[in-house]
């Protein structure tokens, strides 16, 4: 699989631009192309709706954008559902039947696949843990205070450290910062409590997990092991394996290709 290019985000014309500028050379060879991007959005009219991360990019028809300049088949997926497709196939999800990818970066969501198929819901957005309200207070994510997305992703990490990013906290906490060693613990907490709520509700005999979590599993894992053993069903904790997504900065190419691939197959 090889890499085109990495383009900054913003105004979708810009973006948009900047990609089909970047793959002009390529153009010949795409057979169809697949889009994976943050919900919400509507996969069968091929819309990116209102995501949070891309406020600019309001009810854009981006699969229409797509087939009229590159005049092949398109197709659009929440990018939680996307990674986990790509995680199952390439990456630390491959041999399981039962399987939650959870995005962990900006934001977070999640991507089920259940008994051997992705499973999206009756909107396609089946996953969103991070609306979940988790506790009654605590920072804001997803609209929702104290949710999943706003104790545990990136963003959220950066209300509660003051501004700074999940890697300025890390290296601090490294460096046996107190204040922000005991912040990893309670981002562990709460994101074993999340991920309790996944073990018992559909019992998956694995748990992906992307992002800030592979680069930052030293911290997060002892206190989130601890609490999701305290909270989980113990015979559903047993048969499910909690591991970091192996694909990386890279994911992103292989969801794009796994949306692809996919709507190819259902065809």
């Amino acid at each position: 699989m090889t890499q085109l290019c990495w383009v900054p985000s913003g105004p979708p014309e810009v973006v948009i631009g900047d990609l089909f500028h970047a793959i002009e050379p390529h153009h010949e060879s795409i057979a169809a192309v697949g889009i994976s991007v943050g919900g919400p959005l509507d996969a069968e009219l091929g819309k990116i709706l209102d995501p949070p991360n891309l406020p600019e990019w309001h009810h854009f028809d981006i699969v229409q954008e797509v087939e009229e300049r590159l005049k092949v088949q398109a197709f659009l997926m929440n990018d939680a559902n996307a990674s986990a497709l790509a995680e199952w196939k390439y990456g630390a999800g491959r041999g399981a039947s039962d399987l939650a990818f959870l995005t962990c970066g900006t934001g977070i969501g999640a991507g089920l696949i259940l008994g051997g198929t992705l499973h999206e819901g009756a909107s396609g957005q089946a996953g969103e843990i991070g609306h979940i309200k988790l506790t009654r207070d605590g920072p804001l994510g997803y609209g929702v205070v104290g949710s999943v997305e706003g104790w545990c992703s990136g963003a959220g990490i950066a209300v509660q450290a003051n501004g700074r990013t999940a890697k300025d906290v890390a290296e601090s906490a490294r460096a046996r910062v107190p204040e922000d060693v005991a912040l990893w613990r309670i981002i562990g907490e709460r994101l074993g409590q999340s991920l309790a709520i996944l073990v018992d509700l559909l019992n998956v005999e694995r748990i992906v997990i992307g992002g800030i979590f592979p680069r930052c599993e030293d911290l997060i894992r002892p206190s989130m092991e601890a609490a999701l053993k305290a909270a989980a069903l113990p015979s559903n904790l047993a048969s499910c394996k909690v591991c970091a997504a192996q694909l990386g900065d890279g994911i992103g190419d292989y969801a794009a290709v796994c949306v692809a691939e996919y709507f190819e197959q259902k065809r």
